[in-house]
């Protein structure tokens, strides 16, 4: 059973090894060992147990143990530093994009729904905004998308790290809820691979305009005026 007195031999057998962020260690209700650190703030080098810690033959096996430990927790806190700090970058000006994005999307579904009860002297005004409404929500899209892009490139960079994509994000300070993010292989530009939000608004777009051909399709061909 590991003892009070027990931790305090070990951190003074490693203190020459210990991490600079290290402060104190006790074990908790399970009987592990909790180290606890100052606050690290992701500039710090990536945590390495000194190299000559190895070779330290008056080290005792659970002195190196301890050590192990002690240097796996602080990679582990570092990680999650560094993951919430890139995300942090990635997402400045995001939730504003995001708003931008979703109303552009409002928009266009009501200048649709809209097109329902308009008269037919009304027609082709209403289809034109519906269009500027598409337009806008495209454009809306590939800049939502830019911040998608920095998103994934900051899950990608912090895969190691213990946290989830969802809890880094909160951590971050966003509230990512909807949010439109892929992979980092999702946002190679080109005709062939629309990005994810261009991707979803272009079918949402296309299957707008679907059924409006459907429509003008059955009432020229009954003698409507559309």
């Amino acid at each position: 059973m590991i003892t009070l007195a027990s931790i305090e031999t070990l951190i003074q057998q490693t203190a020459k090894y210990a991490h600079p962020n290290f402060q104190t260690a006790t074990r908790n209700k399970y009987n592990h060992v909790v180290f606890t650190f100052a606050p690290f703030t992701g500039s710090e080098p990536h945590p390495h147990q000194p190299v000559d810690s190895y070779h330290d033959e008056s080290l005792t096996p659970a002195a190196r143990e301890f050590l192990r430990e002690q240097y796996e927790d602080a990679t582990s806190l570092w990680k999650d530093v560094r993951y919430v700090n890139d995300l942090k970058t990635a997402t400045t000006g995001a939730p504003a994009a995001w708003t931008v994005y979703t109303d552009a999307i409002r928009d266009m579904e009501q200048q649709f729904v809209d097109l329902q009860t308009t008269p037919n002297s009304s027609w082709n005004a209403a289809i034109s905004k519906l269009i500027t409404a598409q337009d806008h929500a495209l454009a809306a899209a590939v800049q939502w998308d830019e911040y998608g892009r920095r998103i994934a490139n900051a899950h990608e960079a912090n895969l190691y790290s213990d946290l989830s994509r969802h809890d880094a994000l909160k951590q971050a300070g966003m509230d990512p809820t909807g949010w439109i993010v892929g992979h980092t292989s999702d946002y190679g530009y080109s005709a062939y691979n629309k990005t994810p939000a261009v991707r979803h608004t272009t079918q949402a777009i296309e299957k707008q305009n679907s059924h409006l051909k459907k429509v003008a399709g059955l009432t020229t061909g009954n003698g409507g005026t559309r």
